[in-house]
Order: structure tokens, then sequence, then C-alpha cells
């Protein structure tokens, strides 16, 4: 991921923002500027975590995504429930990740 990386919205993402239409407006926020970034060895992708203010209350959303070339997709974006950050790392499903550079 880089300052000039092209952002693309794969189906998928659409699919799920259909159906979590609050969650739209935060995905660029919370790829830039995540809390903390992971690669996820399961899935094989990358995740970008940050707590922010939705639905009333702060919240843990999660953002998985994949580089290839100058690109950067978004798969999924979705909330998680309290501890399963922690449960993923502990695991080792979720390995800290620091990306080259953010948007």
């Amino acid at each position: 991921m880089t300052s000039d990386s092209e952002i693309r919205y794969i189906t998928h993402y659409a699919e799920r923002v259909g159906e979590r239409p609050y969650l739209e407006s935060f995905a660029e926020t919370v790829l830039q500027d995540a809390d903390a970034y992971y690669y996820d060895t399961l899935r094989h992708r990358f995740v970008a975590v940050k707590r922010i203010y939705v639905l009333g209350a702060e919240r843990d959303v999660a953002l998985a995504y994949e580089i290839e070339d100058n690109a950067t997709r978004m798969v999924t974006i979705h909330l998680i429930k309290e501890g399963q950050q922690q449960n993923r790392t502990q695991s080792g499903r979720w390995v800290p990740y620091e990306p080259e550079s953010k948007l």
C-alpha cells in the first residue's frame, strides 16, 4: 500500500456494505489511520483495525484488503466483537504488520 496506490472495491465488498451501509464511509479512514495492521495467515489478506464511533458506541471495525501491483483492493468491512482481535493475534492467525506507507 503506497500513497499513490489505486483503491478498488471488489464485488464482495459492495455486497457487504449493502448489508451494513453504516460502515460505507469508514473504509478509507480505517485503512489510512488504523490502530493496528495485521496479516491474516488463514485468509492470506491484510487487515486494518480501528476503533470508531458507530451505531451509538465505540466499536472495533476490521477492514480486510489485498495489495496487488499498485492497487489496494478492499475485500470486506465489518464490526468485530470484543476480544476477537486479541484472540486472533494470540492464536497466530493475525500477525502484526507495518505497511511501508499509508494512503
